[in-house]
Parts: structure tokens; C-alpha cells; sequence
């Protein structure tokens, strides 16, 4: 039996389950996330053409998110919602989410400049360090190995910076009234500290997803526009045509992979989130005694 045919319990789940309720939630509610997701990614690829345009991705994207999160909220009452009943949830939280939203976002790009730098002078100093004492061949095999390790180190931190990024705003829509943003990003961090794998796991499965996606409708394309045409470019024979055509669709593909995955992230984040309460606050137990004392309230 689906157990998103009416309600989503709140209880433990493995990385595996947190994506397969993510996939279901994502069929379930498709229509309220999609149209926004959809209004975002052509705001972004208008921006490509007309400058300034894609800003208003940026101010259109909290409605997505605000979405989500009605959505999420309706599963765990086990109600359907209307597109209308997601602008209406959004509408009320729109300038906390948008606020948490840009906040989140600029911590955390300025995190990951910081882990760049940090990388480029870890690097740079190593390599000056020994080329000073050792041969360069012995030099260029520990570089090696050394770049390979920081690589699989940085992805995962910045998977896990990414992901708080992310999932900030979607708190204050699980649980807030729009107010006090500031305070769902420190709770966020709380929440998912101690949880690093769990948060990157899922964060690489849906990776898995955008790349598996990304080469089914890429072959699609490939296969529209010509695969003489990409054999042709790949080969050094390039014409302004098809250089531009090959660009254009290749383009177009990006666009409609993430139109499709943004939602499905931002989906995925809230059932971890959930689940990260579950563990660390027993919601579960407090929703099950919310919910009882509702029922004996309503029984008499």
C-alpha cells in the first residue's frame, strides 16, 4: 500500500526511503511545484538573452519554495493542495523566505570562496614547498594524490554547505509564520550537524538523478538536432551554425533538467529536514500526542 495515499508518517528514515518518499511526494503534488519551477527556469533563461531578467528568478523562487513547503505540510495532514492554496501559503511567508532565502545564499557562497582560497593556498604552498626538496616526479605523483583527496573533501563539504543553503528557507516554511528568518538559519545548522553523511548522501543521489536525467534528454536532443552535427563539433569541423544550434539545444536540455530537479531538491531537503527532527526532537512522538489530544478534544 502507498503510505502517501492519505498521510506521511513522521518517523525514522534511511537515505534510500528519504528519496523514494521524495519521488512519490514529487508525482503527488508535480502540479503545485512544477509551475513555479517552470516560471523560474524561464526567468533564468531569459536572463541569458535579456540583461537583468534573470534577477527576477531570484524573486520568483521563494514562491517555489514556499510551495514545496505547503506541500510537504499538506502530506504530513494527509490533504491535497490546489495551486492556488501554495500562492496563498507563500504569499504570507514570501519576504521571510526570500530573506532566509538570500541570507542563506550569501553565507554560503562566501563559505565556499573561503574553502576555494583555502584550497588554491593548501595547494599552491604544498607544491612550493616540496618542488623545493623533492624530485618533480615525486612532486607531481603526491600532488596528484593530494588533489584527488582534497577534491572528494571539498565536494563533500560544499555538498553539505549547499544543502544548508537550501534547506533554511524550507525551515521557516515547515515551521514558521515568516518571521524571524534569521533564526531558522542557525536552527537549520543545528539540526544538520552530527548528520553530515546522511546530508551528503542524499545530496549525491539526487546528483546521480540530475546527471542520469540530464543524459536521457541530452541524448533526446543529440538525436533531434543530429548526431553528425555533434560528431562533427566534437571533431574540430565547427561552423557558426552549428556551433550555435549545438549550444542552443545543449542549453535548452539544462534548462528543463533543473526545471525538473529544482523542485524534486527542494522536496528531497524537506523530508530529510523532517526526519532530522524526528531524530533530534522526537517530533514524531510530538505530533502523535498533538494529534491524540486533537482527537479526544474533538470526541467530546
Amino acid at each position: 500500500m502507498n503510505e502517501l495515499a492519505n498521510q506521511l508518517p513522521l518517523r525514522k528514515r534511511g537515505t534510500m526511503e528519504v528519496f523514494d518518499v521524495s519521488v512519490k511526494l514529487y508525482k503527488r503534488y508535480f502540479v503545485p511545484v512544477i509551475l513555479w519551477a517552470v516560471l523560474c527556469g524561464a526567468a533564468g533563461l531569459a536572463g541569458g538573452v535579456v540583461p537583468g531578467a534573470g534577477l527576477i528568478a531570484f524573486f520568483l523562487t521563494p514562491f517555489l519554495i514556499g510551495s514545496v513547503g505547503c506541500c510537504v505540510a499538506a502530506a504530513v495532514h494527509g490533504n491535497d493542495v490546489t495551486v492556488k492554496d501554495c500562492w496563498n501559503f507563500s504569499k504570507r511567508r514570501y519576504s521571510g523566505i526570500l530573506s532566509a532565502y538570500f541570507t542563506s545564499s550569501f553565507v554560503g557562497v562566501i563559505i565556499m570562496m573561503l574553502c576555494g582560497l583555502a584550497i588554491w593556498l593548501l595547494l599552491y604552498g604544498g607544491y612550493s614547498f616540496l618542488s623545493g626538496i623533492l624530485p618533480a616526479a615525486a612532486v607531481a605523483v603526491i600532488g596528484g594524490i593530494v588533489v584527488v583527496i582534497v577534491i572528494c573533501v571539498a565536494s563533500v563539504f560544499c555538498s553539505c554547505v549547499y544543502a544548508w543553503m537550501r534547506m533554511a528557507p524550507l525551515a521557516l516554511c515547515l515551521e514558521g509564520n515568516g518571521s524571524d528568518n534569521g533564526r531558522f538559519l542557525r536552527r537549520t545548522y543545528e539540526l544538520m550537524r552530527g548528520q553530515w553523511w546522511r546530508i551528503f548522501a542524499l545530496v549525491s543521489l539526487v546528483g546521480l538523478a540530475a546527471v542520469a536525467l540530464f543524459l536521457i534528454v541530452g541524448g533526446m536532443a543529440s538525436m533531434v538536432q543530429g548526431w553528425d552535427r555533434l560528431r562533427d563539433v566534437l571533431n574540430g569541423q565547427v561552423s557558426d551554425a552549428s556551433i550555435t544550434q549545438l549550444i542552443l539545444g545543449y542549453s535548452m536540455v539544462i534548462s528543463l533538467v533543473s526545471v525538473l530537479l529544482t523542485p524534486f531538491l527542494y522536496l528531497s531537503l524537506a523530508v530529510q529536514y523532517l526526519d532530522l527532527r524526528v531524530r533530534k526532537e522526537a517530533l514524531d512522538l510530538e505530533w502523535a500526542t498533538r494529534e491524540s489530544a486533537e482527537a479526544e478534544t474533538a470526541g467530546q
